[in-house]
């Protein structure tokens, strides 16, 4: 009883708050029941066993396991249990008789009281502690952040002896908090060492690496712009979209050094053409992812909130890389290669004036 004063307490506070559209628990410490006190000392006297007690009201009033039977190809299991008549109510216990351990039937009414009370209707234990669960849910355009500081507030107020341990998806996410910058920054790691290790160049994919940030940022905008929150399936839409936006770059950037390296063209002109040649097939691919995601935009039923976050991540993702992008990697590359023959060229220089 004391725990569900509390915890009527507890939810009235964080109903509230302005960013809670509801809290409610399933513990309920009035539930009517029926407590069966047993006299132990009258039933020793009797030598009636506790037990007996127990198993005779258990095979009357709810039933018993006896042991199987085979019934052709089929095992079935032999249950016993009274008649619904004689079951039907707790009145019915006059009519119950128990063997005592001398074989002399003995009235069970004569050694237990019934009576009526209030009590949960389950008992609910966390870590061994009796505990009631409770589900929060924030209204729209609140974030998870906001809730998780509102019920921190709210469980500052709880009295001596009472606290809170957070469970399910709340417990997954405080977990989980502040790893999406180290996930984005080992995938960035990871796609430089990719992309080194397939032009054997340390400065060659680092024009690919820097015009990801556009379509990151688009992908935050969209996110926006939809009103959605950043949840964990719009962090793996981000994730998704640094290998599919580099995809762009690495077609430009790949055709601009085979130009300049093979055929001989300056560093300006090898990108002039790799934006010229290149431009039909960036936007073929880009426009086909595009438009593939564009239904996850309006999904709707079961699991539509996934599929919109990933998809607004998608698709604002690669427009953004796309639009801006294919105007963003020829310079870029003309820096990073520029930048990497002067420095080249003055070390170089250096290491003859030594010699």
């Amino acid at each position: 009883m004391k725990l569900s004063m509390v915890l009527n307490d507890f939810l009235g506070k964080i109903n509230r708050a302005p960013e809670v559209l509801y809290a409610f628990s399933g513990y309920t410490a009035d539930t009517p029941h029926l407590f069966i006190d047993i006299d132990r000392e009258k039933a020793e006297m009797f030598n009636v066993p506790v037990g007996t007690i127990f198993s005779t009201l258990q095979t009357y009033f709810a039933s018993a396991y006896i042991n199987d039977i085979n019934i052709g190809t089929q095992v079935n299991k032999v249950m016993i249990q009274s008649d619904w008549n004689y079951r039907n109510s707790i009145d019915n216990i006059g009519s119950i008789y128990v063997n005592s351990t001398n074989g002399q039937p003995v009235p069970l009414q004569s050694l237990v009281t019934v009576r009526k009370t209030l009590a949960p209707r389950s008992v609910n234990r966390y870590n061994l502690f009796p505990s009631a669960a409770i589900t929060i849910v924030m209204k729209p355009g609140f974030l998870d952040r906001t809730g998780y500081q509102t019920r921190c507030g709210a469980c500052k107020s709880l009295p001596e002896g009472y606290g809170y341990e957070w469970s399910g998806m709340t417990y997954q996410e405080q977990q989980a908090s502040g790893q999406i910058i180290l996930l984005l920054a080992i995938s960035l790691i990871f796609g430089y060492l990719f992309l080194v290790a397939q032009y054997e160049s340390w400065s060659v994919p680092v024009p690919v690496m820097l015009s990801l940030p556009v379509a990151m940022l688009g992908a935050i905008l969209g996110i926006y712009v939809m009103g959605l929150p950043l949840s964990i399936y719009a962090q793996l839409g981000i994730l998704l979209l640094i290998g599919l936006a580099s995809k762009n770059a690495i077609l430009i950037v790949e055709f601009a050094k085979e130009q300049h390296e093979i055929h001989g063209l300056s560093i300006i002109d090898a990108a002039a053409e790799a934006a010229r040649e290149r431009f039909r097939a960036v936007l073929m691919t880009a426009f086909t992812c595009v438009l593939g995601v564009m239904p996850m935009l309006f999904a709707t039923g079961a699991g539509a909130a996934s599929r919109r976050a990933v998809g607004s991540t998608m698709f604002f993702g690669m427009s953004a890389a796309t639009l801006i992008g294919i105007f963003l990697i020829p310079p870029l590359y003309v820096l990073c290669q520029g930048t990497r023959e002067k420095l080249k060229m003055h070390i170089s220089q250096i290491v003859h004036r030594e010699r």
